[in-house]
């Protein structure tokens, strides 16, 4: 069984073409975000841009008009975080990195 499973999922990696398609810019650039998806939003907390500025708010992408919009402000600045979509509500875990 293990052997069919192998060849039947290097058969579907292989076999099939994929492409990507653009979409809207995001009101921020960033990375190091937490991203999630609750089914419906896509969502990228946090995170910090080029400039070295940290983002302290949480973006909500819209697959049905292209669209980001800013859905929360005022968070506790963090990069390299992940974000979680659980019954209804988002969490948000880091662990601090020290440098000695």
């Amino acid at each position: 069984m293990k052997r069919l499973f192998f060849l039947l999922s290097i058969g579907l990696s292989f076999g099939q073409d994929f492409e990507f398609v653009g979409i809207a810019d995001m009101n921020h650039e960033r990375y190091g975000s937490g991203y999630t998806t609750d089914g419906e939003f896509v969502y990228a907390i946090s995170g910090a841009d080029i400039t070295s500025d940290w983002p302290n708010n949480g973006e909500r992408y819209n697959p049905d008009t292209d669209t980001w919009e800013i859905f929360i402000e005022s968070l506790i600045p963090r990069r390299y975080t992940n974000a979680e979509y659980v019954n209804g509500n988002i969490y948000l875990m880091a662990i601090p990195i020290l440098l000695l």
